[in-house]
């Protein structure tokens, strides 16, 4: 009998807690969701990493795109740290790709409207292998050299396994799937092969509007060298964001600089 009486503070407690989880599960439930404000032109929502994506839906604005189209090249999810999802659910179509087969089945299922390609970009055409952190980590790569690079810096994580992909040049995309023309955005983020792929790519005749690319290494160092190459195929900085350095093609460039000129 003494240790039923020795039980009760703590039974009592127990019931204070639950009754306590209860009030605030009924709070949450009453509570109005937070829907964003009328003022707010872009929303309130974001899915980019850094935000790239607001800043995107601001640009195109500007220029007067109302649906603008998309490259998007490592786009290792549908909605998470993606740069195009928030254009897609403002009605804007395009093409992703990613290397990693895993993660196909989610763009089929969230981005059924856009086209969805399970291969990767690289200097030339033939195969690579993927080397995998995990089945779904947004840091596989096709470089050895970055992946390891990457367990160095983070030595909780491992390469899992290697997988052999097929591999198109970014101009041999753009002609198969994008009828031969640049879209208005193109994001690259092919962890370690940034560079190689901007190199390798022709933008003589065709540039897209906006150029999203990722110009850090995973130290977090500016890649100056990417952002050079950039100007030299005549792209103008425009706002870093982040990992991401975002540029405009000159005609972009002149017409927003134009619209904040006094």
């Amino acid at each position: 009998m003494e240790d039923a009486h020795h039980l009760l503070p703590t039974l009592c407690d127990v019931r204070d807690r639950v009754v306590n989880i209860e009030l605030k599960l009924d709070e949450l439930r009453t509570r109005p969701r937070f829907e964003g404000h009328p003022d707010q032109r872009y929303g309130h929502i974001t899915y980019s990493q850094h935000g790239e994506d607001l800043l995107f839906a601001c640009m195109f604005d500007l220029l007067k795109i109302t649906k603008p189209t998309f490259l998007d090249i490592g786009a290792h999810h549908p909605l998470n740290c993606n740069n195009t999802a928030l254009l897609y659910s403002r009605g804007s179509r395009g093409v992703n790709v990613d290397a990693n087969p895993d993660v196909m089945p989610e763009f089929h299922r969230l981005r059924s409207e856009d086209l969805n390609l399970n291969l990767a970009i690289g200097p030339s055409a033939g195969t690579m292998l993927l080397y995998r952190i995990d089945a779904l980590s947004g840091r596989n790569t096709l470089s050895r050299f970055a992946a390891e690079e990457f367990i160095r810096n983070h030595p909780n994580f491992k390469i899992t396994d290697t997988l052999e992909v097929e591999v198109m040049t970014l101009e041999r995309l753009v002609d198969d799937h994008c009828d031969g023309v640049f879209p208005d955005l193109l994001s690259i983020d092919a962890e370690g092969l940034d560079y190689t792929i901007l190199e390798s790519t022709n933008f003589q005749t065709d540039l897209p509007r906006v150029l999203c690319i990722e110009c850090t290494s995973s130290a977090g160092h500016v890649g100056q060298d990417i952002i050079d190459l950039a100007r030299s195929k005549t792209f103008v900085p425009y706002v870093r964001m982040g990992e991401n350095m975002i540029f405009l093609s000159p005609q972009a460039a002149d017409r927003i600089s134009s619209l904040s000129s006094p």
